[in-house]
């Protein structure tokens, strides 16, 4: 609550985004948000998923950068004044293709190569998340000075917190954890339990 002049915005942590929603449930009268979307940049990651999971069901939104256009919203609330009675899954799947709809055109080339828009069916995260830390355990024992297979592939898979193209292959903080998982799966040297462990991890993150 202030007027545009505060000159040291500051930043928000999710924390905080999450205890401002959930001070605002009890006076709304309601237990659970239908959804919850960010039109921003990097909200998809799992560790942004984890502090929304106690006040929704359904969460939209880009585990990349939102290059520049963001929601339809158009087409996304069109699609909501038409069809009134939709569950918010369907309202999220909807929103998703309208999304790419309006983000995956020609010209637009951070977009056709980079974009990530996606919906999130959060009740399933529990599952996934076990699945992560057995597969985070294994994946520590084996993060030594000589297992030089790790870095490989994790340099090798999608990098997320790219501004364009140009920053293709360029490491960043962020990466696919399900690709990740995926080329350590299909990896001969990767020992059975782990790739146990990502084969599972994979079918869950396909799940949430």
């Amino acid at each position: 609550s202030q007027d545009g002049t505060l000159q040291d915005k500051g930043n928000l942590s999710t924390a905080q985004i999450r205890q401002a929603l959930a001070s605002a449930m009890p006076t709304a009268g309601i237990a659970k948000w239908e959804f919850i979307s960010f039109d921003t940049c990097l909200m998809g990651g799992a560790e942004v998923l984890a502090d929304f999971v106690p006040l929704t069901d359904v969460f939209i939104a880009c585990p990349e950068i939102d290059y520049g256009d963001g929601w339809e919203y158009e087409a996304t609330f069109n699609f909501l004044k038409a069809n009134p009675a939709v569950s918010a899954m369907d309202f999220g799947r909807a929103e998703v293709k309208a999304w790419e709809a309006h983000h995956l055109q020609p010209g637009k080339e951070s977009d056709l190569e980079l974009a990530a828009h996606a919906l999130y069916d959060l009740p399933k995260f529990a599952a996934f998340e076990e699945k992560f830390n057995a597969f985070a355990a294994l994946l520590g024992q084996g993060a030594t000075s000589q297992n030089l297979v790790l870095p490989r592939l994790r340099l090798d898979t999608t990098q997320y917190s790219l501004s364009g193209v140009k920053e293709i292959g360029k490491p960043t903080d962020y990466i696919d954890l399900g690709e990740f998982a995926d080329r350590l799966a299909a990896e001969a040297s990767t020992d059975a339990a782990l790739k146990a462990a990502a084969t599972s991890l994979v079918a869950s993150i396909d799940s949430l």
